[in-house]
C-alpha cells in the first residue's frame, strides 16, 4: 500500500456518516458499520471522572466546546456534562488500553467545555469560527460537539494529520480541529484519533483513506478507500468487546503501548507515544 510521509502536501479530511445517508466522495465511516458493535455504547454505569493532569492548561490538551448553532436552542446547561461525561468514558479507554490520560484542558471540576455561538453546523463553519476567536495554538486539539441536526448526515469530521513518522511527528503540533453532531463516546474517541494521527494510509490493514479494514475496531470501516476499491474486503477482528480493546484491534496499526521491535508500530507513528495524552 502507498506509504503517507510528512511530504504529502494535503491534510486528509474524514468523516462519520450516519446509517441512512447517502454515499460520500471522500472518506467516511457509518455509525452502522463502526460503532454500534461497541458493547460500552449501551452502558449506563458512569466513567471514573478524567483526572486533570498539571495545572489543566500548559502543554498539548484537547480542548471540549458545545457548538451553539445560531437560531437553536442554547442547551449549554444539559450538554456541556454529557461532553464531559463521553470524555471521560474516552478517558477509561485510553488507561484501559495503554495506561494513559488524555491531557484535557480542564480545571477542577473537570474538563472544561467552552460554549461557542456558530453560524452555522457545518464543519468549515465551525472551525473558521473557533480561529476567528483566537483558537489557534499549535498545542491544541480543538473538539467541537453539536446537538444536530448535522449536515448531509455526518456523525463527525475531522482532520488527519498526514505523517507516519515514528518520532517529530506532525500529529503532535496542532492546532487540529474535529467535530461531532452525534454524541458518543465512541464518535468522539474517533474524531480524536483522526486528529492525533490514526489511520496512517501505511499502517498493515489500512484503506489507503485514513481508515482500517477490522471488524470491531473503533477506526475501521468500508471507507470506499483503494483497498476496498481494488476488491478488499472488511475481515474479523474479534478482540474484546469493550471500547479500550477496541482501539486498535490487533494493535497493529495505530496504537500499542509495547510494539515488538521492528513492528509497524515501532518504526512507524504509534498513537501511544502522542503527546495529548500521558502515563497514568
Amino acid at each position: 500500500m502507498r506509504r503517507l510521509g510528512v511530504a504529502a502536501a494535503a491534510l486528509i479530511l474524514c468523516a462519520f456518516l450516519l446509517p441512512s445517508a447517502p454515499a460520500p466522495s471522500h472518506p467516511a465511516c457509518t455509525l452502522l458499520g463502526c460503532l454500534v458493535t461497541l458493547p460500552t455504547l449501551g452502558s449506563t454505569a458512569a466513567p471514573p471522572k478524567a483526572p486533570c493532569l498539571g495545572d489543566g492548561e500548559s502543554g498539548k490538551r484537547v480542548q471540549l466546546f458545545y457548538g451553539q448553532v445560531a437560531g437553536q436552542t442554547d442547551q449549554s446547561s444539559t450538554m456541556i456534562p454529557k461532553i464531559q461525561a463521553a470524555a471521560d468514558t474516552v478517558n477509561q479507554a485510553w488507561r484501559n488500553a495503554g495506561n494513559e490520560n488524555v491531557r484535557w484542558a480542564c480545571n477542577s471540576s473537570g474538563e472544561t467545555v467552552i460554549n461557542v455561538l456558530l453560524p452555522s453546523a457545518t464543519f468549515d463553519a465551525a472551525t473558521a469560527t473557533l480561529r476567528s476567536l483566537g483558537y489557534t495554538s499549535p498545542d491544541r486539539i480543538y473538539s467541537i460537539v453539536e446537538t444536530g441536526p448535522s449536515p448531509n448526515g455526518l456523525a463527525g469530521q475531522a482532520v488527519i494529520p498526514p505523517d507516519d513518522r515514528a518520532t517529530d511527528n506532525l500529529a503532535n503540533t496542532g492546532p487540529w480541529y474535529d467535530i461531532v453532531w452525534q454524541l458518543s463516546a465512541s464518535t468522539l474517541m474517533h474524531e480524536q484519533g483522526h486528529n492525533m494521527g490514526a489511520v496512517q494510509n501505511s499502517a498493515p490493514h489500512s484503506t489507503d483513506a485514513g481508515h482500517c479494514y477490522q471488524l470491531n475496531d473503533v477506526m475501521c470501516y468500508n471507507d470506499g478507500g483503494l483497498y476496498f476499491q481494488d476488491g478488499g474486503q472488511m475481515i474479523a477482528c474479534t478482540q474484546g468487546q469493550t471500547l479500550a480493546a477496541e482501539w486498535d484491534c490487533g494493535r497493529d496499526d495505530y496504537f500499542n503501548p509495547a510494539p515488538p521491535a521492528g513492528s509497524y508500530l515501532d518504526t512507524h507513528w504509534n498513537l501511544y507515544r502522542s503527546e495529548f495524552v500521558a502515563p497514568a
